[in-house]
């Protein structure tokens, strides 16, 4: 598999990785679904090496599509989401050059990344009322559950239920903590451009709700 695959290609392995990016190893992620693509999809390998397409998660998207598309649309993404995407420097707060070659990803084709409360836009061309209101937020969703749940003193803790659930604990601004028990170091939220980042550990359980429905 490819997760196999990568860990015995990526300098130091799953560890080396989890201390960079505050992920696992896992398919979960966009890094190694975009080496799949590459690898199953040839107009997606193609567009990579020529630089002519865009990459990243969905918040992305929908920025792009809302502030104009191809019309001009604004390719961005927030810090939270960008943690997702395996090609994060948590330190840096940037993309990680090592990491995007080994995804094969250039850097040139990924979103800016910004704090969460920011002007990332002007929503045009719907043909709605929408048009002309400014979009001023982004979120990742367990993040955006901590904000809801007023989670912004170090030492609190929430978690939440849907289909899986998430155990999130604020560990303060300054360094992000790193686990050794596996669970995953993220960006909690950046409330503002030049604010001080708010970092957290999370454990996932995947399946809760869904085990009810099943």
């Amino acid at each position: 598999s490819i997760v196999a695959e990568l860990e015995h290609t990526l300098v130091g392995g799953s560890a080396a990785l989890l201390q960079k990016t505050g992920l696992p190893l896992s398919n979960e992620f966009s890094g190694p679904k975009l080496l799949w693509l590459q690898r199953h999809v040839p107009a997606v390998k193609q567009a990579l090496l020529d630089k002519s397409c865009c990459v990243g998660t969905v918040d992305a998207w929908l920025i792009w599509n809302l502030t104009g598309g191809v019309s001009g649309g604004r390719l961005v993404t927030d810090l939270t989401n960008a943690s997702r995407t395996m090609l994060l420097d948590l330190r840096t707060r940037q993309w990680d050059p090592e990491l995007c070659g080994v995804f094969g990803i250039p850097i040139e084709c990924l979103p800016e990344i910004t704090s969460n409360c920011e002007h990332f836009g002007t929503i045009c061309g719907t043909n709605t009322l929408l048009d002309g209101a400014p979009i001023t937020a982004c979120i990742g969703s367990q993040q955006a559950a901590c904000v809801g749940q007023g989670l912004f003193s170090r030492g609190m803790v929430k978690c939440t239920y849907g289909p899986g659930a998430f155990l999130m604990m604020n560990t303060g601004t300054g360094s992000p903590l790193f686990s050794k028990s596996g669970l995953i170091t993220t960006p909690l939220m950046q409330m503002g451009a030049g604010q001080p980042v708010t970092w957290g550990l999370e454990g996932v359980v995947a399946t809760a709700g869904l085990a009810v429905s099943w």
